[in-house]
């Protein structure tokens, strides 16, 4: 019965969790904490796998959830702003878990075609869910890329100037202040690239699917081209519109940060 539980929470979360999205962001100031605690949980229900083998997987799996949630409610304890940094990550995490998943659907899809164990009706009815779930994926990430646009260049831009800073004067404690200061920016690029590496596999597995085996009906191509042309626009989180959060733009930052500290130390030893 506790896993029956289990697997309908999972197909409740996948389906539904993007949603939520609209009414968590304007209202984190009020419950952050509860927001993150359920986006982690869900973050290990949605890969839950349908046939549960032992007592023993169910035992990590529950070790994990108290794993990942305890830290979170320590941070929360001594550091309350934190909460909303975590959130936003989960929500990014959240988001290139779900294109994962979508490409999940794909490969089981592929694996039946390839044995021929389903129908052309089946085959249409899948790829249609699929499409449904790319688009969904799709406005979850425009829905964190117009939350976060602002905030991620604003946060590029302190760094950068804080960085420049920081290099004038090398000593312990500002390098101590220096991981402090980048902890947070190379988290969100780390699973910014990530989100952007996953939308675009979605399309990658798109093409690697049997086409020979496929019905000839004009549907079935119209839904292969239409996350084809999707998935050639990579998704991901922008800082202002202008260059997205990727671990290459925040190696590009500090670059950056180097140069500027490069010409104040000139202009200073003249």
């Amino acid at each position: 019965m506790l896993f029956q539980t289990c697997r309908c929470i999972n197909s409740m979360f996948v389906e539904h969790m993007w949603q939520t999205i609209r009414t968590v962001v304007p209202t984190f100031q009020r419950n952050h904490l509860f927001v993150v605690d359920f986006m982690v949980l869900g973050k290990f229900l949605k890969f839950w796998p349908d046939r549960i083998i032992n007592l023993k997987a169910f035992a990590i799996f529950a070790l994990s959830i108290v794993m990942e949630v305890l830290p979170e409610f320590i941070t929360f304890m001594f550091h309350p702003s934190l909460g909303i940094d975590v959130l936003f990550i989960n929500l990014v995490i959240f988001c290139g878990s779900y294109f994962k998943y979508i490409q999940c659907k794909i490969i089981n899809l592929h694996q039946d075609m390839e044995n021929l164990q389903i129908d052309d009706e089946t085959i249409r009815n899948e790829l249609f869910e699929i499409v449904k779930k790319h688009n969904k994926g799709i406005k979850l990430a425009e829905t964190l890329e117009n939350v976060l646009n602002l905030v991620m260049l604003v946060l590029y831009s302190v760094n950068t100037i804080v960085l420049c800073f920081l290099m004038l004067e090398f000593q312990i404690v500002i390098l101590i202040f220096f991981v402090v200061v980048q902890s947070l920016l190379i988290l969100f690029s780390y699973f910014g690239s990530k989100l952007q590496d996953e939308s675009e596999a979605v399309g990658m597995e798109i093409y690697d699917l049997p086409w020979y085996n496929l019905p000839r009906d004009p549907k079935i191509k119209r839904y292969l081209m239409l996350i084809m042309m999707r998935s050639q626009r990579a998704i991901n989180i922008t800082a202002g519109k202008f260059y997205p959060v990727t671990l290459k733009s925040y190696y590009e930052a500090l670059c950056s940060a180097y140069s500027y500290c490069t010409v104040l130390l000139n202009i200073i030893l003249k």
